[in-house]
């Protein structure tokens, strides 16, 4: 809303010295009059004020409302706008151009994150989530490790038990013979016969416990064995995920581009700069001449002079992470070239573990077409099908 008591289209472009809005046009209701103009006037507390200086919305000042909230405090008048008196009466014209006017906080709604940043947003998300799934599956793993070293223990310990119950039985029929020696042999000294009785229920006894003591001590040895393995195991998975995190760091502002002609120089320096050229001409025909490269490598031992092999793949080393984006994403119109460029693709650069990963997932993509599902396509480390 603007000066003026009958609703009119108005519209002013932000300059604020105090917020970087967009320029929009306002079409809003009209403000209030001043106070003194009568009892069925309103308060000067319904007049609104500039968010920018505080004065009142009056008749008089020459102010836009927020197009977006149209709230009482969403105005903001021509000086802190530094909005020239001739452009304002310009733009807040009939035949004035058709722009809107929106407050900070408004304006601030529309610098949400795009569609494509929500895209690169889930496709790192998709990796973190695999990456999860890896590590559950080698901790499933070490779970039924764990489990066997168990069943190992409750075999032991079943052995432990039938062991000590034979040697009580042992025992027992020792001292019935003894007892039975005894009444046979009335004139036998009693006392000799159960002394021995005690000695060797004695004896027996201590072979109990050293045989209890070994198999514990083979027990607590097993469990010891099993826990160092298990430590050992969670290290080495820890050390391997922080590799793989390591890795793929390096390799996220990284493109392979495969087919990409050899350089015929024989100088090592001259070889680079055919490469980067013809990196350049391969940007150009994705449109992404304005993305900056870094570095460009050759990956591979350098062919022999009457060497047929097929070219080796070039990678390539952006500035950022976006720039490889826009270049993955622009490297389908490789398809639609004459020439050598048909068999030109790239891809991102890959670890040795997505690599694998990868491998399986071609490896079920050409199973499921060979049983004539179609339009199949990997996306995001996993098999969807083709978006038409």
């Amino acid at each position: 809303m603007v000066k003026g008591k009958v609703p009119i289209k108005v519209g002013a472009v932000s300059t604020s010295r105090k917020s970087t809005t967009t320029a929009v046009k306002s079409g809003t209701t009209t403000p209030v009059a001043a106070a003194n103009q009568g009892p069925s006037k309103p308060s000067m507390r319904d007049v609104p004020s500039c968010s920018g200086c505080g004065c009142y919305i009056t008749d008089e000042v020459k102010a836009l409302q927020c197009d977006k909230c149209q709230s009482k405090e969403g105005w903001r008048c021509a000086e802190c706008l530094n909005l020239p008196s001739t452009v304002y009466d310009t733009l807040v014209s009939e035949s004035g151009p058709p722009l809107r006017w929106f407050c900070e906080e408004c304006d601030d709604s529309w610098k949400k994150p795009g569609v494509q940043d929500i895209v690169n947003m889930m496709s790192r998300f998709f990796e973190k989530l695999q990456h999860i799934e890896g590590k559950l599956s080698e901790v499933g793993a070490l779970g039924r490790r764990l489990e066997e070293v168990d069943e190992k223990l409750n075999l032991t310990s079943d052995a432990v038990s039938s062991k000590i119950e034979d040697l009580r039985s042992k025992v027992e029929g020792m001292t019935v013979t003894l007892q039975k020696t005894v009444t046979a042999h009335d004139k036998a000294d009693e006392s000799q016969l159960i002394s021995k009785i005690s000695m060797q229920e004695e004896r027996a006894h201590k072979r109990l416990e050293e045989k209890v003591d070994d198999v514990m001590k083979a027990i607590g040895s097993q469990q010891l064995d099993a826990a160092k393995l298990l430590e050992g195991a969670m290290k080495t998975q820890n050390e391997e995920a922080h590799e793989e995190e390591e890795e793929k760091r390096k390799r996220k502002v990284n493109v392979i581009v495969h087919g990409l002609k050899e350089p015929g120089a024989i100088n090592s320096e001259d070889r680079v700069i055919e490469d980067r050229d013809a990196t350049e001409e391969l940007l150009h025909i994705i449109s992404c001449d304005t993305v900056s490269v870094r570095q460009v490598t050759r990956l591979g031992a350098q062919p022999t002079a009457d060497s047929a092999a097929k070219p080796r793949p070039l990678r390539i080393t952006f500035e950022s992470e976006g720039s490889r984006d826009e270049v993955l994403r622009k490297a389908k119109n490789l398809r639609s070239k004459d020439g050598d460029w048909k068999r030109v693709f790239l891809h991102q650069d890959l670890t040795p573990r997505q690599r694998e990963v990868r491998k399986k997932l071609v490896q079920e993509l050409q199973e499921r077409r060979s049983k004539g599902e179609a339009d199949l396509v990997i996306v995001n480390g996993r098999i969807t099908k083709r978006r038409v």
